[in-house]
């Protein structure tokens, strides 16, 4: 019998899970702005947000993310272009739908892309529009799949996990995942998809990887029925989170997901966007398709073109020189492709911060400013902020000019700039 708690209210508040990731934001220090005042002022707040700000509200406490934008930064920029209710904005490196859940809490029209399959899934899950029926059957699906999962292991059932899996998990968390595996192949829809993110956010903690933004194996003590219960339990979490985001979406709010690379953007049609809020990788920084290694293979997901096609995956960098030049030539390429679709007098709103090659520093705001110029598009304003080194080697690189983080906006050259005040939608 399924073991099905009461529903949460719509408007209940969301509580702080103390052990939650939070986004990465690292604040301090003066702002430095550049371009068109007004604009450059709004950037600039956008980069003051402090981390846990606000930041455990809608569906963004769902399912870490390494390095996924701050909610609150997210939610300044999606102001600062001042859209008109059901416009489109663009987000091509959508990850987790930092973006997309803030353009849907505005009533506009959220289109995200990635090249992630992983990062697909799950921000088609924190945009899903939902009402009070859908989210209970969830609950109660998250439910009735562990309590059968439980009951087939105890009859004695034995279920496949991934290959080289058990290396990742202890013996007993390995038969739970496993079967909780295979429960999920006979759920479907909506639904189905959300409880394979219920499986996703809670793989990484039950796993000996470090974190999520560490690969490396390390010994933890998780005990038995654990994978079970942790499962079925964030499924009210989840519940409160797309309650808080109908709550806050207009109705006529709307967001399509797909998988793209950014560097082409062949689903979105020319001419069709009108404004972009978005941070791609920031160089020689991370390596999502190995961060969400364990992910990939408990969902069944095709990671190869992620990994082929990563812009600015520290894997790359083992030649400095050779990924320095390939993530310079994938930014270019992504410019090429944001003038196509953005409508005249768009807006795009980019998050970047600097990298290190080895000694050599990538600047991310000169990059994308070459990398602009040569696409058609402008730089209108512009705002960056000091951040701390993240490594040995990054230390050395910026031993003689701090490394910043930056928010730049770009439009298409020969074109006005949209006007922004901030206040709407």
């Amino acid at each position: 019998m399924s073991r099905e708690p009461p529903p949460a209210s719509a408007r209940r508040p969301l509580l702080r899970d103390p052990h939650a990731r939070r986004a990465l934001v690292q604040v301090g220090g003066a702002v430095r702005e550049q371009g068109d005042p007004t604009l450059s002022a709004q950037l600039a707040e956008a980069l003051r947000v402090r981390a846990g700000e606000d930041d455990a509200t809608l569906t963004h406490p769902f399912h870490a993310y390494p390095a996924r934008l701050h909610p609150g930064t997210a939610r300044a920029l999606v102001r600062a272009l001042a859209l008109p209710p059901g416009a489109t904005l663009l987000d091509p490196f959508c990850g987790s739908g930092t973006v997309l859940v803030e353009a849907l809490a505005q009533g506009l029209h959220a289109e995200g892309r990635d090249l992630s399959p992983l990062a697909v899934a799950l921000a088609e899950v924190k945009t899903w529009r939902t009402d009070a029926a859908a989210r209970r059957e969830l609950v109660r699906r998250a439910y009735i799949v562990a309590d059968g999962a439980r009951d087939a292991l105890r009859d004695g059932a034995r279920f496949d996990a991934p290959p080289g899996e058990e290396r990742w998990f202890l013996p007993h968390t390995l038969r739970e995942l496993a079967a909780l595996r295979a429960a999920l192949r006979r759920e479907h829809g909506p639904i189905g998809d959300a409880l394979r993110m219920l499986l996703s956010s809670v793989l990484v903690k039950l796993s000996l990887q470090r974190a999520d933004s560490s690969a490396e194996r390390v010994e933890k003590l998780v005990p038995p029925g654990a994978a079970l219960h942790r499962f079925a339990y964030k499924s009210k979490e989840l519940e409160r989170c797309l309650a808080a985001l109908e709550a806050a979406a207009p109705p006529g709010a709307t967001r399509a997901v797909a998988e793209d690379d950014a560097t082409t953007l062949e689903t979105v049609a020319d001419r069709s966007v009108d404004g972009v809020v978005t941070s791609p990788p920031y160089a020689n920084t991370y390596d999502y398709a190995d961060h969400h290694a364990r992910r990939y293979v408990w969902l069944g997901l095709d990671d190869r073109a992620m990994r082929a096609g990563e812009l600015g995956a520290a894997r790359g960098f083992r030649d400095p020189a050779a990924g320095a030049r390939r993530f310079r030539e994938g930014l270019a390429l992504h410019c090429v492709a944001l003038a196509r679709v953005l409508r005249d007098g768009a807006l795009a709103l980019v998050v970047m911060g600097d990298g290190a090659a080895g000694r050599d520093v990538l600047r991310a705001d000169e990059d994308l400013a070459r990398a602009a110029e040569q696409a058609g598009l402008r730089v209108a304003a512009g705002a960056s902020q000091p951040r701390s080194a993240y490594d040995d080697t990054s230390r050395r690189a910026f031993a003689h000019a701090p490394r910043r983080e930056h928010v730049i906006a770009l439009t298409r050259r020969g074109s006005a700039a949209a006007p922004t005040d901030g206040d709407s939608p």
